[in-house]
């Protein structure tokens, strides 16, 4: 199968919207595609925006996420995953990190397809293999790590594992078809579902009367779980 090289291009929007308001994970803050608090004029000009910088850090679907005067994005070379840290404004590197991840046929083009989640100083990230791994922002050195699908034996999907990480108060959510609240800090588990086969959306959370409510798009449908407990 010809694998496609991905060029990311950031533009004169994605600066504007960064210097304003974070972008710090899949679809903003609030997990809606929803800019509130950025001062920036969405409408392109004739001629497409402005290209200010581009890097090509290979083949996938990993969304940019932006904080701090980062943007965080993640590409596969030769079966090798790599995340990025750039400087938003210039494109400068600032750090990479790589691991083994080779694209298997079924994954048509391949490459990583979660985005980063940054919280402050740690970033969090979900490999297409299912490997959850928590980083230092400033370094991009390696907190912890846990292969979920490997300890706990879950199957692989068919095109492999996609979920954004999401941050709730101390824990990190993380869905591989069975969801886990993870401690934050150390990956401890804190609780986890029952297992089913994961499906290719990122999990929200939103509150009803007091309750913090996690939604999980899985296999088989819409799954609705309590927060506190899994």
């Amino acid at each position: 199968m010809k694998r496609k090289s991905v060029v990311w291009g950031i533009f004169g929007l994605l600066v504007q919207a960064s210097s304003a308001g974070e972008w710090p994970t899949f679809l903003g803050p609030n997990r809606n595609g929803v800019v509130e608090d950025a001062k920036w004029n969405p409408t392109f000009p004739k001629d497409g925006p402005k290209i200010l910088w581009r890097a090509r850090v290979g083949t996938g679907f990993s969304a940019i996420s932006v904080s701090d005067g980062r943007a965080l994005v993640a590409g596969n070379k030769e079966g090798e995953d790599t995340l990025y840290c750039f400087n938003a404004e210039t494109g400068k590197e600032i750090w990479r990190l790589s691991y083994p991840c080779p694209i298997l046929d079924r994954n048509h083009e391949g490459g990583p397809a979660a985005a980063v989640t940054i919280d402050g100083d740690r970033i969090y990230h979900l490999s297409r293999q299912g490997e959850i791994r928590c980083i230092e922002a400033e370094s991009g050195s390696i907190v912890w790590e846990k292969n979920l699908p490997e300890e706990y034996e879950i199957p692989f999907p068919n095109y492999a594992f996609s979920a954004t990480p999401l941050i709730e108060g101390t824990w990190v959510i993380v869905d591989v078809g069975t969801v886990f609240a993870l401690n934050k800090i150390n990956g401890e588990v804190v609780w986890k579902s029952e297992p089913y086969m994961a499906g290719y959306g990122s999990p929200i959370a939103f509150t009803v009367k007091d309750q913090r409510i996690l939604v999980v798009l899985n296999a088989p449908g819409l799954t609705l779980f309590d927060m506190k407990t899994g």
